[in-house]
């Protein structure tokens, strides 16, 4: 199951770079560990410290800038 969930997401990759400049693309892809924090939060209810909120929050709006 992970080599076909792996399968997808290079496949999703490689359609986004296809469809959008990789100067927008590949930023964005540093948000990958946010879907990780939040699968988790949602599956076991369990919050992350405050300093790794703090941290995925400043990793998304630096995301955000480089795509601006």
């Amino acid at each position: 199951p992970v080599q076909a969930l792996n399968a997808i997401g290079v496949w999703t990759f490689a359609r986004a770079l296809a469809r959008g400049p990789a100067l927008v693309v590949v930023p964005l892809t540093a948000l990958a560990p946010l879907v990780t924090v939040v699968l988790t939060v949602l599956l076991t209810g369990t919050l992350p410290p405050l300093l790794t909120t703090a941290g995925i929050a400043l990793a998304t709006v630096a995301a955000l800038l480089l795509v601006v």
